[in-house]
């Protein structure tokens, strides 16, 4: 049977996962003002030291999450969401903890690993969203996940700028208070949403290896130029956002402060910049025996959004033509009253390297709770 359709619990459920995604994204990006200039005071103010070292904490941070991020997302497939999301929320707690009362900087660098570790939660949180969100409310539910992050990047670093200015440890407090307070939210608030029943019977190393995924890039050589594009992206940005705030406080004489409002107008334009308005369109999938599924969409031409969207701005052959039929025998052949505009469009389906190509994915999910 159904569950009966409960309000409260699933709303103050999405908000708690709402709050997890923002408080992992502000333990990346609360503590970018002030650890360069905390790394900066064990190193007796050598900035050119504190730069190569603060390079290490933020390569050893992706590196955690690139990690453990698959790792926990089959621990909540084996042992349920509930469990690793607020085991993640105290870790990090403990973590900030330790990072605030550090006096050396192998102990801070240790606690920068934990962190990583401790902050690679979004694969559950997502994961969470999913059992618990009906199909028509999911990309609702996840647009809610994305603003988390947005949001985190915006505010993150002036919270953390302007705290930092007051001391220079004061925003990893600030961190602990926000992931303890969670995490005592969570555990008396926050329901599993997978019941053991539609658990994994075991841990499975092959869904837990984040190196796995690269290797099937092998299978999909289309796609390997869009994630090197990615991928150049996101260094340049994390370039940025190693060495900015240190260069500042050489060249300009910049405190947290001022580099954390420098760094919250950065979030915010790109945030501006990169969503648009979007445009008409309409999602499709296609299938054919022998060959890879295809998904994607197609922009309506003439609509006046066309160019303002940001996923598919520049995408001209994803802009049929509409083309207007007024003809009496293509009228009558369609068993319309009067003129219609029609769109043609034609898509290549690759072959299947393999018969795991061609299966359609079902993944089981708990009951939806009716909103």
């Amino acid at each position: 049977p159904m569950p009966t359709p409960v309000h409260g619990p699933r709303r103050a459920a999405l908000a708690f996962i709402f709050v997890t995604v923002l408080i992992d994204i502000l333990s990346f990006g609360l503590i970018i003002p002030v650890l360069p200039h905390l790394i900066e005071q064990f190193l007796h103010g050598n900035i050119a030291a504190a730069a190569r070292w603060y390079t290490g904490f933020s390569a050893v941070f992706m590196v955690m999450q690139f990690l453990f991020t698959p790792i926990q997302g089959t621990l909540s497939d084996r042992f349920g969401r509930r469990p690793v999301i607020l085991l993640s929320n105290l870790g990090l707690g403990l973590d900030f903890t330790m990072m605030a009362l550090a006096q050396s900087l192998p102990l801070l660098f240790v606690g920068r690993v934990i962190s990583g570790i401790t902050a690679a939660s979004f694969s559950t949180a997502n994961a969470y969203i999913a059992d618990v969100t009906p199909p028509e409310k999911r990309a609702q539910a996840f647009g809610m996940v994305g603003m988390a992050f947005g949001l985190g990047f915006i505010i993150a670093p002036f919270i953390g700028g302007h705290l930092g200015a007051i001391d220079v440890r004061l925003p990893f407090w600030a961190a602990v208070a926000m992931a303890l307070t969670n995490f005592v939210y969570g555990f008396f608030i926050l329901p599993e949403s997978l019941p053991p029943e539609r658990r994994t019977a075991r841990f499975d190393w092959n869904h837990a290896n984040p190196v796995g995924a690269l290797v099937l890039l092998r299978r999909y050589p289309q796609v390997i130029g869009i994630v090197a594009v990615l991928f150049l992206m996101a260094l340049a940005q994390m370039v940025y956002t190693t060495t900015f705030v240190l260069y500042a406080d050489y060249r300009f004489g910049w405190g947290p402060d001022m580099a954390g409002n420098t760094l919250a107008l950065v979030g915010l334009l790109s945030a501006i910049g990169r969503h648009g308005n979007r445009p008409a369109h309409i999602h499709f999938f296609v299938s054919a025996p022998g060959h890879r599924h295809l998904t994607t969409q197609i922009n309506i031409n003439g609509d006046p959004y066309l160019h303002d969207d940001f996923a598919f701005a520049t995408h001209d052959d994803l802009i049929p033509e509409i083309v207007r039929r007024e003809e009496p025998e293509a009228i009558h052949a369609e068993n319309l009253n009067g003129p219609f505009s029609e769109i043609a469009f034609d898509f290549v389906l690759h072959p299947a390297v393999d018969t795991a190509e061609t299966e359609l994915m079902a993944r089981h999910r708990a009951p939806a709770v009716a909103a």
